[in-house]
């Protein structure tokens, strides 16, 4: 993710500095996950990643299937949260890009951006709220272990996917 925003910041300061540089050049999709790539193959590495998560987590911190269960339904249930505000994410950058390749006026980028806020702040929500029903599932010492899993458990995936495409 760190990278991403460096480059992301980069391309930026290349477009402000040098406008007619940054005007030339094609945006690369290079480091993101490729738009080609959608349905079957996505959504099975997607299931794949979160059977991994879940048998991972199971292990680590000892939970009973049933405790196994409420974690599984609350993950869907946010999952599908989380899916639909992406959605919505995408259409709002889309606009906002098409709004500044228009040169649109400063109100209507400042209302598209708003909204774009708007999103990023029920993504927070969603998160949190997230949080505060594992915590209420797991209790205070399973979920401060999940907390510690799931950092551990991210950091290992982008690991392998950054070797998989150093191949």
């Amino acid at each position: 993710m760190r990278r991403s925003w460096i480059m992301g910041m980069a391309a930026a300061l290349a477009i402000v500095v040098m406008p007619a540089a940054g005007a030339a050049q094609v945006p690369s999709d290079k480091g993101r996950a490729s738009h080609a790539m959608k349905g079957k193959d996505w959504e099975q590495r997607r299931e794949r990643i979160r059977a991994a998560f879940l048998e991972r987590l199971v292990e680590e911190i000892q939970l009973d299937s049933a405790t196994r269960q409420k974690m599984t339904q609350s993950f869907d249930r946010f999952r599908d949260q989380f899916r639909a505000l992406h959605k919505e994410r995408r259409a709002v950058s889309e606009k906002l890009r098409a709004a500044v390749d228009r040169d649109a006026p400063e109100a209507e980028l400042k209302a598209i951006l708003s909204e774009y806020d708007s999103v990023r702040d029920r993504r927070h929500r969603i998160r949190a709220d997230r949080g505060a029903e594992v915590l209420q599932i797991l209790g205070t010492r399973r979920y401060a272990k999940y907390v510690l899993f799931r950092k551990q458990f991210h950091r290992d995936i982008r690991k392998k996917l950054h070797e998989r495409r150093r191949k």
